[in-house]
């Protein structure tokens, strides 16, 4: 008997779960999610990337609903090549900035609008950063920066992580939110933003229940949407405490780890 997909939206996250980037998707990923959305299944992409660095992603897959983006912080509809939700970081991020940046001055930081990317303290590891984006970047003085932004990554060099998280614990800030997207990076985000909260707005958006939503990541940032789906799965790579979150685990990210969720559905459904 042939599983229905039409009552089921899959999200998936882009880099080390959908694609290692620069490499191209892996071709059993693309050839997947184009059965599952001709069986009627939604598929959207749910990231920290920007608008114009997703946008490379979502031209070579048939996205048929809005995606998150921003880590949690906006939903974007390609179609409609609008955004349809933004909150923005509070004023006080940028003494957050200075904070850290004081604290480590090997750190580098970019601080993101929806179109463009301001790099206030330039380091080695910000180069990987916006090398990953494809996009130009402008180094700026971050007391000039006056307009609304969705987020701000902390780039560095892995080993340094711990002690950054450990850092921006004891701050304990209550405006806005933190958390490792890479071993090379701490996202700011505006408080409550999180790709569980964006998950919960595109459940609403396209009508279909969190309990029918499939959802593959990797990583900590990713948590909050895999604790929010129905139906969350991860890569045979990622960290153990993401892997405790999920009802199944894939394989790796380059071998088609998002075919193997779609063959699982097809198969077993969200069982």
């Amino acid at each position: 008997m042939a599983i229905n997909l039409s009552d089921i939206l899959l999200v998936s996250d882009v880099d080390e779960t959908l694609v290692e980037a620069p490499a191209p998707i892996p071709p059993r990923n693309i050839e997947a999610i184009r059965r599952f959305t001709e069986q009627g299944g939604r598929f959207a992409i749910a990231t920290g990337r920007s608008v114009f660095s997703t946008k490379q992603f979502v031209d070579q897959l048939p996205v048929n609903a809005p995606c998150v983006l921003f880590n949690g912080s906006g939903i974007y509809d390609y179609a409609a090549q609008k955004m349809l939700t933004a909150e923005y970081l509070p004023a006080s991020f940028r003494q957050h900035i200075v904070d850290l940046c004081a604290a480590f001055p090997a750190m580098g930081a970019v601080v993101l609008d929806e179109k463009d990317l301001f790099s206030v303290a330039p380091i080695t590891y910000t180069d990987r950063y916006l090398s990953k984006e494809k996009m130009l970047f402008i180094d700026y003085d971050l007391e000039l920066l006056k307009g609304s932004y969705l987020k701000v990554i902390f780039t560095m060099d892995p080993k340094m992580q711990p002690e950054a998280m450990a850092f921006l614990e004891r701050q304990n800030w209550q405006d806005v939110h933190c958390v490792r997207s890479s071993p090379y990076f701490i996202e700011m985000l505006p408080l409550h933003c999180n790709k569980g909260n964006g998950l919960r707005r595109l459940s609403e958006m396209v009508g279909i229940p969190l309990d029918r939503v499939a959802a593959i990541g990797d990583y900590d940032n990713d948590l909050e949407m895999l604790q929010t789906a129905g139906y969350p799965v991860t890569v045979a790579d990622a960290p153990d405490r993401v892997k405790q979150v999920c009802k199944l685990v894939v394989g790796h990210c380059m071998d088609g780890a998002v075919a193997d969720l779609i063959e699982h559905l097809e198969t077993h459904g969200m069982s």
